[in-house]
């Protein structure tokens, strides 16, 4: 079989709130091995990835024109492809090359934009087939089919995940002689730290005069008291020393810091430098009003 010419084992698993994909990297012919770092897995991207088993010539020319047809769909559509429109789009290449097929089988994996996981295969003429567990293609196969039913369990742990997707990776490649060299893992967990790190632009304009605000409060609170306690005596020069930190508390707070990194770690660190300045300028004023 032409498909047992290169030799190739792919596999995807499902996970809680992610999924994983693994390939081994073994390149060769039919016994002879080539090379070992043969790339069989293509992120199309941060959340949906394609593997392919199968003639390795046409493994490159397949992911070539899917990613062309995928940059072509973001372009028009102005949004990233689900992982079902991937699928429908995968299935459509292979189908319209159906007398003449493109010997491959792929293996897509993804996760929608919920964040629930999305794994599935396909032949060599674009039949579907989307399981809620995983998927196996290659040489290896019926060894993969094997190990992945001992090992696969519902609702992993991205660790227990990765785990259990290497070891039916690794141990099925050992019972194949035109499979192995090891293996890659792609394991696509959703991507929280952008939405949890940055802030709206909004905020970061109001950001520096909040802190400010708290900073001069802290500064003055103990000269001037809130419940009717008799005002002690401020020198010229506290404030003199204050409106140089607040012109430099605003242009850290407005430019540096969303130059660096524009994450709520450097709006705390903003802001603890803010109360360590204002906490010396109120030691400072307090040791010369004692002298």
């Amino acid at each position: 079989s032409i498909f047992e010419y290169n030799g190739s084992a792919i596999c995807a698993m499902t996970g809680k709130n992610c999924v994983a994909i693994a390939a081994d990297r073994r390149f060769g012919i039919q016994a002879q091995t080539i090379a070992h770092d043969f790339q069989r897995i293509y992120g199309m991207s941060d959340h949906l990835y394609i593997g392919f088993s199968g003639l390795a010539t046409d493994v490159t020319t397949v992911a070539n024109k899917l990613k062309f047809r995928l940059n072509m769909y973001m372009l028009r559509e102005n949004r990233e492809m689900k992982p079902e429109t991937f699928m429908a789009m995968v299935s459509s290449l292979l189908y319209e090359k159906r007398f003449g097929p493109y010997f491959v089988e792929p293996v897509i994996a993804g996760l929608d934009k919920s964040g629930k996981p999305y794994v599935g295969s396909l032949d060599l003429i674009g039949c579907p087939m989307v399981t809620e567990d995983f998927v196996v293609t290659g040489t290896a196969s019926e060894q993969l089919y094997g190990m992945c039913e001992s090992l696969w369990e519902p609702d992993l742990e991205p660790e227990d995940l990765f785990e259990s997707i290497s070891q039916a990776l690794l141990n099925a490649v050992d019972r194949d002689c035109i499979s192995g060299w090891g293996g890659i893992v792609y394991i696509i967990k959703p991507f929280l730290g952008k939405k949890r790190s940055y802030l709206p632009n909004c905020v970061w304009l109001l950001t520096p005069i909040l802190l400010e605000g708290i900073a001069f409060e802290v500064a003055v609170s103990r000269f001037w008291p809130i419940k009717g306690v008799e005002k002690m005596p401020l020198e010229r020069n506290f404030f003199d020393q204050y409106s140089v930190f607040c012109v430099f508390g605003s242009v850290f707070g407005c430019v540096v810091v969303p130059l660096i990194a524009q994450s709520i770690e450097s709006v705390i660190l903003s802001a603890i430098l803010i109360s360590i300045t204002a906490n010396h300028l109120t030691r400072r004023n307090n040791s010369s009003t004692e002298k």
